[in-house]
């Protein structure tokens, strides 16, 4: 099927935040692409909805800290009012909390390199950073910087096991500091000045080695990123209006999601596959910033302090299909997934339930990349070709490139049978039985994100 190109308008460039923001986002578009492909259109995938609001008792001071260090295995930390350190874990169930003592001025944050190892941080009376691990048994308190230097909460990440990278604001001037360890020195590093201007605690989280991602809340209530990949690229404005510090999580390759609390107290999410796509509300009732953790890959869980001051969990829900699950990294939300290499197409609803089928398609067409359909026509035509419910979603050198059912000749009969599905047999398009080209048909409105993986 023939059809015209539609001229596309060029993105604006990001919007000045902390510091100059314009190259620092003109560095991340063209790292996302070297990762994605050929990125030809930055579709947003709709954030998944989340389960219930479940309490889980204590008496929070701030924020909670979340991490996982296994499947199932959830670890939350958190600041009572006696300024103690307080645990509880999920494994099967959850347990009740148990304190673990010490003084703390801010609330925790948690870090795990390892199966079984957890690294808390948090600001001591002094005003400095102190820390204390599990690895059979708790060690004792040390502390990690002068007197007077830490003005905010801290956050941890670790991106390899033996590593760890810590943030905090400066008390001094608010803006990003850095220390990190790695196992392989036998000690910390130095601290290091990242720029910004940040108000409360600042939230990171690594997705692949040597990868680190770090947003803050701004002067302007707006949340900013700072992204390290072999060095920092600066920061970068990503918007919303924030109450609280935010939370960052990777549960996939490539795949960001950032929890923050808006001016009605109600979490909101954003997720970036390949850029920012605004927020989505989550609900609750949050009297803090939130906490984020993920488990395996798409799963996340989400924790705030509560008006009654207790603990409060969230979770999304799992998905489930009828067959393997859409490929790694191809993002999250309603959208129409296509696996080159596995010759195989899913249907992704919001909450990530997925249906799958076997299609027929070319080898390396489309390039890998964030489409949307752009062209729907029952039927469209190839020569003397019918092609039932054209869903359109990409622009080939002379033709659209899109899902349809089988192609039927004149006398009506299709030119491959369904068996021979998952094999490469089109020119450019992707065969799909008839029957799965009503249903493409039916989910594909205009707009719909399409993913295309290798």
């Amino acid at each position: 099927m023939r059809g015209r190109r539609s001229s596309q308008r060029a993105g604006r460039a990001g919007r000045a935040g902390l510091h100059r923001t314009r190259r620092a986002a003109a560095h991340l578009l063209v790292a996302l692409t070297l990762v994605f492909g050929a990125l030809v259109v930055a579709v947003p995938p709709a954030a998944p909805a989340l389960g219930d609001w479940e309490q889980l008792g204590g008496n929070l001071v701030g924020e909670p800290a979340a991490v996982s260090w296994g499947q199932g295995r959830i670890d939350v930390f958190a600041r009572g009012t006696d300024n103690g350190l307080y645990h509880q874990w999920y494994d099967n169930g959850w347990s009740g909390w148990e304190s673990l003592g010490g003084v703390l001025a801010s609330a925790p944050a948690v870090s795990s390199w390892a199966p079984g190892r957890l690294d808390v941080f948090a600001r001591g009376a002094a005003g400095d950073l102190i820390h204390r691990y599990y690895d059979n048994g708790w060690s004792a308190w040390e502390s990690l910087s002068d007197p007077g230097t830490i003005g905010s909460s801290p956050s941890a990440t670790s991106w390899a096991l033996g590593r760890i990278d810590v943030f905090v604001a400066s008390a001094t001037d608010s803006q990003l500091l850095h220390r990190p360890y790695a196992h392989a020195w036998g000690t910390w590093g130095a601290w290091e000045g990242l720029g910004g201007v940040l108000v409360g605690a600042p939230a990171a989280t690594a997705w692949t080695p040597e990868r680190i991602d770090v947003v803050v809340r701004g002067s302007d209530n707006a949340m900013h990123q700072a992204a390290y990949r072999s060095g920092w690229a600066g920061w970068s404005w990503v918007g919303g209006v924030l109450t609280a510090p935010p939370a960052i999580v990777s549960s996939a390759l490539g795949v960001l999601d950032a929890f923050v609390v808006g001016t009605d107290g109600a979490v909101y999410r954003g997720t970036n596959f390949g850029g920012w796509h605004g927020w989505k509300r989550v609900g609750g009732a949050a009297t803090s910033g939130p906490a984020v953790a993920s488990w395996r890959a798409g799963r996340i869980d989400v924790f705030v302090r509560g008006t009654d001051s207790a603990l409060w969990h969230t979770w999304d829900n799992p998905p489930s299909g009828n067959g393997s699950g859409p490929p790694s990294g191809s993002g999250s939300g309603r959208r129409i997934v296509y696996c080159n290499s596995c010759q195989a197409v899913w249907h992704v609803e919001d909450n990530g339930d997925w249906y799958t089928f076997p299609v027929s398609g070319r080898a390396g067409v489309p390039p890998p990349g964030a489409y949307r359909v752009i062209r729907r026509i029952n039927p469209g035509g190839s020569g003397n070709l019918r092609l039932p419910y054209f869903v359109g979603f990409a622009y080939g050198r002379t033709t659209d490139i899109g899902l349809h059912g089988i192609p039927l000749r004149p006398d009506g009969s299709p030119i491959q049978s369904d068996a021979e599905l998952g094999q490469y047999r089109s020119r450019g398009c992707v065969r799909e039985s008839q029957s799965d080209a009503i249903r493409t048909w039916n989910f594909g409105s205009l707009g719909t994100p399409v993913v295309v993986t290798r």
